[in-house]
């Protein structure tokens, strides 16, 4: 049935929403922490409530500047009692426990001057999970929230089944366990698997049970609990104790065994071993553990819940610190004052902010980066019930899930090791208290409802946008197929609710190839702030028609609080005067900076007086807004063609006029932190630096030497100039003998404005010890700097032409902005920017903005072709090349959104003239400073380009270090040729040492394992002694590790050998020979490990008891046909 929507939450919730369920958290979790005792006293609380602020961005601003935290505070009255006599011996009804975090309009918590942002994260349920493992074994996980998880493990060859704890590799029998622990007996057995596999357990473990029982006891049982004396029936009970309080949810083992249990019990290890046996035989499918049926959503208010409930190392140690401080109170006269640290919880929520893997720091180059993280989810989190790390991460478990329909967005996911790991929520997305997922559906009668993750899998969901007749596509019991609408349960209420937010900005996406909307996804949120920026012409919609830009427009800019009348407008403020005649002065943000690369700043007005306004309604349009709507980019008017050769692939062709309208707003942070040696005074920099800053640059800085708000700074002035004490070097007490003017006793410390284009200080704070300044600056568009539309169809700037060079429109003369190569389409299948391009141009026609609502169309060509036809407009322009003034065809054009991204080209390159390397002899130091790798896609364009010198070069002589070539080069003698690399050396003897042999034949490597023959072929002598060396004169022993004859002595450059006791097999043959032998990797270990051998009989191979000398089996083998 249906939930409530009033029982769930939206996963975009609003920031005060999310505060308010935080503090009731923290006072629920502080509530659970008392009493704290001491020997003497003990500490009780009551009435504890938390005292929200509302900041105004003036007061964020502020925080930023100064580096603190914007918080406020949670009270309590506290009570110290003397537990001799029970009475109340002081009392504060007014001590504040500690501080909550404020969440800000961009959904971040403001902690010491930067933004932050907890993801959500998706936590495996307690369950029971039968898969196929990475190498085709059968396994069954129990993954219990308490107590130690296990798997259960089949081995289809001999029937055996085994339990293994997490965390070690023993393959303990099962039998042994249910028989003593369970009492299973062979009538219970056969009502889940066959009677013989059960018998073929039995058998193997039979005389050993004592020793297996003892294996598990050790294994799964908590140590504290453990007695090294206990009986074997108190094993017994103690395993079945452990087992049965170990936590299973009841819904995911309904689900997957059929019947749901709250611990494990011998029907739950039955069950399992059913499933295994059915997995084996095709009777059943294996569980899909990465379907959401399985998952559940964490965020920050859940994981604080769990560090109290855990009592975390964090709170452990605060409580042991105020029973600390109750001991040292004074029993005489008991008092508070000064016994209490004040705010001593502070560290509990801090501490999280600073520790947790899911607390990260956005870009926030505009504020759509900080919104959509709100939906951000990911698997990883080590320590805090998710994966340790992207390799933990099976590839199946990033795919897409028929489970996220409506819930998880399918595109939404980053290119790098993290696909499939980190996503987003879709715009619709729900969940309930414990972290169960919804969906957003309609019924039958049209009325919108929510379905949890297993009611959308057990029915049939309709998509969207489709006749409620004949037959149409749906997700029919979590497959997607066809059938006829009457069989349709539940129909998805809109196709948005598919989405998250950036993926719905992208018009036409249904026409576009999935990874480009991964793309554009990604490069979204990376718009910088244009100067001249604009609504975009194509705007998509929800099905009632409400422009996603347009409520974006609103989320992201300044609102008012109260219905009213405009009194008064200026550029820094609007007064309103609400309906009780009360005057609310709103003010616009000015300068606000955002992390790394962004700022808000309020421009104009959209009121005026005498207006009435709503609640909610804009008051101002700032620097990513355009008439209240979002707007990121620019409308440019584009030409599909080639253009010389300079926008092929990702190359961009522009003109002059319009690089000049990209300019773009970059504002930047300059720290510098007040020590005990920093000596700020102007005056002393020009007696101890004279000529180091002009008179000019020295002008800009205040006395103290800080740069001045409002000052214009250009390429190498300074943002600050101070002095910092300095210990006299060794010259320097030389040259003090002859005349104490020769000793600095300072050092210059100057930070210097590096950008090519000039910065304003629009804020500075110089008042505490943390000093930070806030530069802005304009930037124009250069070459090599990136731009992209809304279809992840980014390219770089490759020539920028004068309008007079442009191609233009022979019909109007106009030159074009921007010149796509049309190959460049087809190959991204990104046909979505095409009619883009048409719709754009029907609402350059029409004056008003182009309303797309995706996949509402049966078809978006026919249906923009009608719509070209009905206004008399073609999708194609004439175009003329200007230098020789020829016709060039008709070739499609129209306007298109762009956006330009913070990569520009000041950002994306790096030279290395001087630098360390590393034992490898690579160069160190990566980032800005260091050495570039060549990755691969600039291999493969200098493929494409036939620069396969360039290639040997970069693979050889530039990779490493070659000091000697680099001599000859500088003394202009001849070079010797490129020899290879210490690396690659490196990685073949890496190789070698391993047992695998590489020869290399026709330009390819071939690997095989290395022979006993060909070890001796490389074998430079047998090590006959295990010395080292010698006593006496500490050279090496003859015949030792260190024989330089024979090993190269303590560098160990040559391959030596010693014989074994007894010979062994390849580990790389391990898979080959128990094909060929047919043994499983029982046999094979227990043949490795001396417990069963191997003889000839005539032909035969027979596999013995070592102990025993019992015949085992023969060998089925066809090695003596």
């Amino acid at each position: 049935m249906p939930t409530d929507p009033s029982k769930l939450t939206r996963i975009f919730s609003s920031p005060k929403e999310i505060n308010d369920r935080v503090d009731e958290v923290l006072i629920n979790g502080l509530k659970s922490q008392f009493p704290i005792e001491g020997r003497n006293f003990k500490l009780e609380v009551s009435n504890l409530r938390a005292e929200p602020k509302l900041f105004s961005h003036e007061d964020e601003k502020k925080a930023i500047l100064e580096s603190r935290s914007l918080t406020y505070p949670i009270k309590a009255h506290i009570k110290l009692i003397d537990k001799t006599t029970g009475k109340v011996v002081d009392e504060n009804p007014e001590f504040t426990l500690m501080d909550s975090f404020y969440l800000t309009n961009k959904h971040t918590i403001l902690y010491k001057g930067n933004n932050y942002n907890v993801a959500n994260q998706l936590q495996l349920l307690p369950g029971v999970y039968t898969r196929i493992d990475n190498v085709g074994g059968l396994e069954t996980h129990f993954n219990t929230g308490s107590g130690r998880s296990f798997k259960v493990e089949l081995d289809p060859r001999t029937n055996l089944f085994t339990i293994t704890p997490d965390g070690t590799s023993s393959k303990i029998p099962i039998a042994p366990l249910l028989i003593h622990v369970f009492k299973v007996n062979e009538g219970i057995v056969s009502k889940y698997i066959p009677l013989q596999v059960w018998k073929d357990n039995v058998t193997a473990t039979m005389g050993k049970d004592d020793r297996f029982i003892s294996d598990i006891y050790r294994k799964m049982v908590s140590t504290s609990k453990q007695d090294s004396s206990a009986s074997m029936n108190k094993m017994c009970i103690q395993i079945e104790d452990a087992m049965l309080n170990s936590k299973l949810s009841e819904k995911t083992t309904s689900i997957t065994l059929g019947k749901g249990f709250p611990g494990v019990s011998g029907e739950t290890l039955l069950l399992a071993m059913k499933n295994l046996v059915k997995v084996h035989t095709g009777e059943r499918r294996e569980d899909n553990r990465d379907s959401l049926q399985f998952k559940r959503v964490q965020n920050l208010p859940d994981f604080l819940i769990t560090r109290f409930a855990k009592e975390h190392q964090v709170v452990k140690q605060i409580k042991t610190k105020i029973a600390r401080e109750l001991d040292r109170i004074d029993t005489e006269s008991p008092s508070l004052k000064g016994s209490l640290v004040p705010k001593p919880f502070n560290k509990f929520l801090s501490g999280y902010l600073m520790d947790s893997h899911l607390v990260a720091t956005p870009q926030e180059t505009n504020p759509i980066e900080s919104i959509e993280n709100v939906a951000k989810v990911t698997v990883l989190g080590p320590g805090e019930g998710g994966i340790s790390s992207p390799r933990g991460v099976p590839v199946g478990a990033r795919d897409i899930d028929p489970s996220h329909l409506g819930i998880i967005d399918p595109s939404r996911t980053p290119e790098s090791s993290h696909a499939g790991i980190d996503q987003r929520f879709t715009i619709t997305a729900r969940r309930d208290n414990i972290g169960n997922l919804y969906a957003r559906v309609l019924d039958d009668k049209g009325k919108i409802c929510f379905l949890s993750v297993q009611e959308m899998m057990n029915h049939t969901i309709g998509f969207p946008s489709q006749k409620r007749s004949g037959m149409v596509q749906a997700q029919i019991k979590g497959e997607l197929g066809t059938c006829n609408a009457s069989e349709v349960d539940y129909w998805l209420a809109d196709v948005s609710d598919m989405y998250t937010i950036t993926t719905n900005l992208v018009p036409f996406l249904n026409s576009n190839h999935p990874g480009r909307l991964t793309m554009a996804g990604k490069a979204i949120p990376q718009a910088l702030s244009l100067v001249n920026r604009e609504e975009p012409l194509v705007q998509t919609t929800d099905k009632n028609g409400l422009s996603f830009v347009k409520m974006l427009g609103k989320v992201t800019g300044t609102v008012t609080p109260v219905d009213g009348v405009v009194e008064k407008v200026s550029n820094t403020s609007v007064t309103i005067k609400d309906p009780n005649n009360k005057k609310i002065v709103v003010k616009a943000i000015k300068n606000l900076p955002f992390n790394m690369k962004g700022f808000h700043d309020d421009e104009t007005p959209l009121v005026k007086e005498g207006d009435s306004i709503t609640r909610g309604d804009l008051l101002f349009d700032n620097n990513y807004s355009k008439n209240g709507v979002l707007a990121i980019g620019k409308n440019l008017n584009v030409a599909y063609i080639p253009w010389k050769g300079y926008n092929h692939e990702d190359g961009l062709v522009i003109s002059k006029r319009i690089s000049d309208q990209l300019s773009s707003h970059h504002a930047y942070k300059v720290d510098y932190e007040i020590n005990n040696d920093s000596v700020l005074k102007k005056s002393l920099i020009m007696r101890y630096f004279p000529g180091k800053l002009t008179r000019e640059q020295l002008n800009k800085l205040d006395d103290r030497g800080f740069a001045k708000v409002g000052e214009i700074v250009s390429k190498g002035d300074p943002i600050f100039a101070v002095l910092e004490h300095r210990e006299p070097t060794p010259e320097d007490k030389m040259l003090g003998r002859l005349h104490k003017s020769l000793i600095n006793p300072y050092k210059l410390v100057v930070e210097e404005w590096l950008h090519d284009e000039n910065g304003k200080v629009v804020d500075a704070n110089t008042d505490t010890k943390q000093v930070r300044f806030i530069l802005r600056s304009v930037k124009l568009l250069e070459i090599g700097d990136k731009l992209t539309g809304l279809h992840g169809n980014k390219g770089i700037v490759s020539l920028i032409l004068p309008d007079g060079k442009m191609p233009y429109n022979k019909e109007t003369g106009e030159p074009y902005d921007i010149l796509l190569n049309p190959a460049s389409v087809t190959s991204r299948v990104n046909l979505g920017q095409l009619m883009e391009t048409i719709a754009a141009k029907i609402a350059k026609k029409t004056g008003k903005p182009y309303l797309i609502h995706n996949f509402s169309k049966d078809s978006n060509v026919q249906n923009l072709k009608k719509e070209l036809e009905d206004l008399g407009i073609s999708d194609t322009d004439e175009i003329v090349d200007p230098d020789t003034n020829k016709t060039l065809g008709k070739v499609l054009a129209g306007p298109q959104y762009f956006i330009k991204l913070y990569k520009t080209s000041d950002q994306n390159w790096s030279a290395r003239n001087t630098g360390g390397y590393d034992a490898n002899f690579q160069p160190i130091k990566g980032g800005e400073e260091g050495s570039k790798s060549i990755g691969y896609m600039e291999m493969l364009g200098l493929l494409g380009s036939n620069a396969r010198k360039n290639l040997k070069e970069i693979a050889t002589i530039k990779s490493e270090s070659n000091q000697e070539y680099w001599d000859l080069f500088l003394q202009g003698q001849p070079l010797p040729k490129p020899k290879t690399t210490f690396v690659t050396n490196k990685f073949f003897n890496y190789l070698t040492g391993a047992g695998i042999k590489t020869v290399t034949k026709d330009g390819k490597i071939r690997a095989m394992p290395l022979t006993d023959r060909d070890i001796i072929n490389i074998s430079h002598g047998r090590l006959k002694n295990p010395l080292m060396l010698n006593s006496k004169n500490l050279g090496p022993d003859k015949g030792g590790l260190f024989d330089p004859s024979i090993t190269g002595g303590i560098e160990g450059k040559k391959w030596s050998h010693y014989t074994l006791a007894e010979p062994i097999p390849n580990p790389l043959m391990e898979r080959p020979i128990k094909t060929i032998l047919g043994l499983s990797t029982k046999d094979y270990e227990d043949i490795v490990y001396g417990r069963v051998g191997v003889k000839k009989e005539k032909k035969d191979y027979l596999l013995y008891d070592t102990d025993t000398g019992e015949k085992i089996r023969t060998l089925s083998t066809t090695l003596n046909e």
